[in-house]
């Protein structure tokens, strides 16, 4: 993977080991020491993908990825932090973060998970815990070009985002065990920057589901059985939104 990553911290001498490490990596390191100068970066080339402290003088993370996102809305952003601060971890996650990482940072984790990224628009996860089916629909979306994670449960779709990304995740509304509300909340924390298509053989469940859940959370709700193709149109679309 290569790609032009934006780092930025107010620790000179942390940007310069992360951009030492990504060019080993094969990407294309620039860095930035504030959220302004970070702005600054992104107006002259925006980047590929954003790597940035939380707590900097001047602007904070936080506060330069909500202006990232006004003018760039389809930016990548990850944040790292080395303080337990809460509040603004769920601050950077609700403003579109697509992951906060914990100081000190892991190399490897945060190589592969910027891969991850990387190839996250053509990626897709279905969370259902039929077995058949999730192979089937697995099989026909391959087929149209995407690559394709399968999870049998929450817990399991969970355990998968913590490590990649994906664009959209197809969510099945009757998994046992598991609140469908729930577990929409949960996938939303795991991965805020994917998007949903919820599906269900049981309407109302869907539709119930589909009231107490952001509308800009989902790209399409589909009952059971539902045309393939018709999926692969939104799959479609959803690249090039």
């Amino acid at each position: 993977m290569s790609g032009r990553v934006l780092v930025v911290d107010d620790d000179r001498g942390m940007v310069s080991t992360l951009c030492d490490i990504l060019s080993l990596e094969g990407w294309t390191p620039e860095a930035a020491y504030s959220g302004e100068e970070a702005l600054e970066r992104a107006r002259d080339q925006v980047p590929d993908i954003v790597v940035m402290d939380i707590k900097m003088g001047g602007m904070n993370g936080v506060e330069t990825l909500r202006e990232l996102r006004v003018r760039y809305p389809d930016l990548k952003v990850v944040l790292m932090t080395a303080y337990s601060a809460a509040d603004l971890i769920e601050e950077a996650m609700n403003s579109g973060a697509v992951n906060v990482l914990a100081k000190p940072l892991d190399p490897g984790r945060l190589v592969s998970m910027l891969e991850s990224h990387g190839k996250a628009s053509r990626r897709v996860m279905i969370v259902d815990d039929d077995p058949a089916f999730l192979h089937t629909l697995s099989s026909a979306i391959e087929g149209a070009g995407y690559d394709v994670l399968r999870a049998v449960s929450c817990a399991d779709a969970l355990d998968q985002l913590a490590t990649e990304a994906v664009a959209l995740i197809l969510l099945d509304m009757y998994l046992p065990g598991s609140d469908p509300e729930d577990c929409v909340m949960a996938i939303r924390r795991a991965s805020p920057a994917s998007a949903f298509i919820l599906f269900s053989g049981y309407p109302n469940l869907l539709d119930d589901t589909r009231r107490k859940v952001p509308d800009r959370w989902v790209r399409a709700c589909l009952y059971k059985p539902f045309d393939v193709e018709h999926l692969i149109g939104i799959l479609d679309a959803h690249r090039h939104v």
